[in-house]
């Protein structure tokens, strides 16, 4: 029951996504071949619970100022932005202890994370496909600044990297000829 009530869910807004309007129960019926006894089963309060379910910004009174396809566009669009601005979010965060104790890379992070912040807040309150097209636009021009820094910062945790293993095989080195000139004794 729980599966076919998923997949219902699944369908409205799959169909919300395709024509800006949730299909109508007699839509959902001959699509799963189900009786409307079945379909309140599932959805007890019938349509209403589905869309409310279904559908975030719906209400038992309809949708919202009439959701229109505008808007639901907004939402996807405001969706996609913020995905790839939070890959950028992930892989800062993926660098941070690689270069914790190097002042000049944390400064760098300190203004990625700044502009992407303030990116984010313009993504979050844009109103219109004007407001968040003007957003992405910011965001487009910090891009290419926001993957050089990335890369400087990648290659600051690669350079880190190659030190450390580089002071761990001298280490390595200077007690292998201690032990071996009688210097010290070899552990048990």
């Amino acid at each position: 029951m729980r599966k076919r009530r998923d997949l219902i869910i699944g369908y409205v807004r799959r169909k919300l996504n395709e024509t800006g309007k949730p299909p109508t129960v007699r839509n959902i019926l001959k699509t799963f071949r189900m009786s409307s006894k079945t379909f309140y089963k599932l959805f007890p309060k019938g349509i209403e619970e589905l869309y409310a379910t279904a559908i975030p910004f719906y209400t038992n009174t309809g949708f919202k100022n009439r959701t229109s396809k505008d808007e639901i566009s907004l939402r996807i669009e405001k969706t996609r932005l913020r995905e790839d601005l939070y890959t950028v979010f992930f892989r800062l965060n993926m660098l941070r202890p690689s270069v914790l104790s190097d002042p000049k890379a944390l400064s760098i992070m300190e203004s990625m994370y700044e502009i992407l912040d303030m990116i984010d807040e313009e993504i979050s309150n844009a109103k219109s496909m004007e407001e968040l097209i003007a957003a992405r636009k910011h965001y487009e021009g910090y891009r290419q600044l926001i993957e050089e820094w990335l890369q400087k910062l990648e290659e600051i945790a690669l350079w880190k990297e190659a030190h450390e293993k580089k002071v761990q095989r001298v280490a390595e080195m200077l007690l292998d000829r201690m032990i071996g000139s009688g210097v010290i004794k070899p552990p048990r």
